[in-house]
């Protein structure tokens, strides 16, 4: 019994020298705290953060005799409010990130189809001279006239668009066209 109390004691005051061993602050123990925090991009599109283009009334019959993918003759139409990218200066656009969208085997952007009324008809997409007929990230690199500086780390995009036949097995038919696509941007 005599030795249990000894070793219960023995065992406390080695207990005791070690919390107070550990706990005592000395100039030979330092801290080094790591601190980080990952966010987006450094670059944000200006205020308001969505673009639309607009394509002028056409007429149902002109898609008559089109092919799958071919695009109805005329100009593409271009954004009237391009989107605006704002970077921090020195800060260099690197890709495009375009998401959102579904795409035929010939690169028509499908419309939406809870929000189109016309069928048989989509969208014909190009950023800069490139056609975008996926949801891909384009380096800004390989697209030299996608992308606009405006100098102190302000870029403009350059997108267009154009009506596109379907498929030829499907008749156009009269109504609102409509797509929306999600588009990102990173830098270094």
């Amino acid at each position: 019994m005599k030795r249990s109390i000894i070793a219960a004691a023995v065992f406390s005051t080695v207990l005791m020298s070690i919390n107070a061993f550990a706990a005592a602050p000395s100039e030979e123990q330092g801290e080094l705290v790591i601190i980080g925090n990952v966010i987006n991009s450094s670059c944000r599109f200006e205020t308001d953060y969505s673009s639309t283009i607009q394509l002028a009334d056409v007429d149902a019959t002109r898609f008559a005799g089109m092919s799958a993918g071919e695009v109805l003759s005329g100009n593409f139409a271009t954004s009237s409010d391009p989107l605006t990218i704002v970077c921090p200066e020195g800060t260099v656009l690197k890709s495009i990130d375009i998401s959102g969208g579904t795409y035929t085997t010939g690169g028509v952007l499908n419309p939406i189809a809870t929000t189109t009324s016309a069928n048989g008809v989509g969208f014909k997409l190009r950023l800069g001279s490139a056609d975008i007929n996926e949801n891909t990230i384009y380096d800004v690199n390989n697209l030299p006239d996608a992308v606009t500086s405006l100098g102190n780390g302000v870029y403009q995009m350059n997108f267009s668009a154009q009506y596109a036949r379907i498929n030829a097995a499907t008749p156009v038919t009269a109504g609102e066209v409509r797509s929306v696509l999600t588009i990102a941007v990173s830098a270094e």
